[in-house]
């Protein structure tokens, strides 16, 4: 095992078509495991911590941002494609769209539309508040989710989601 995770890991992993397990870090890192021996195969630094999930595209790259306000293309060897500038941190997990859109909020309140082969943006819808999930299905369908605070005395967050035919 020549890597090891240098801190805890708050998402959820993706499996490339050959076996290989992304997860990223709090300790900055994207890592690329090897799914059958669990050894390390490279890790890609990010400008702060990676709380989004990654996501693998048809051409097998892989797509994650960073809560250091960067958005990552990948390839499978761990050299970088592209990287979008957000204006602020990513926590939502980017979602793929049958024509190689990537979708992901952002903590500017927008969900931003990326072509996935340049990273040029295409669009991006304001929410009122921060993005943390961005869910597609094979439908072509995303629902959006967002924290709003409640208006009380006490400032908690509560889930509500809204749901777009993008």
């Amino acid at each position: 095992m020549g890597l090891q995770c240098g801190n805890f890991v708050r998402c959820s992993p993706a499996v490339g078509r050959d076996g290989t397990v992304y997860v990223g870090s709090q300790d900055w890192k994207l890592y690329a495991i090897n799914g059958k021996t669990g050894d390390g195969k490279w890790a890609y630094r990010t400008p702060l911590y990676v709380n989004s999930s990654p996501a693998i595209g048809a051409d097998g790259n892989i797509y994650v941002g960073s809560y250091g306000s960067k958005f990552f293309s990948l390839t499978t060897t761990g050299r970088r494609n592209w990287v979008f500038d957000a204006p602020a941190g990513i926590h939502s997990s980017p979602a793929i769209g049958p024509d190689g859109t990537i979708y992901f909020g952002c903590r500017d309140h927008k969900v931003y539309a990326l072509n996935g082969a340049d990273a040029r943006s295409q669009w991006y819808f304001p929410t009122g508040d921060m993005v943390r999930v961005v869910a597609g299905n094979r439908y072509g369908r995303y629902r959006i989710h967002r924290l709003v605070r409640r208006q009380s005395v006490c400032p908690r967050f509560q889930n509500r989601s809204e749901e777009m035919g993008l």
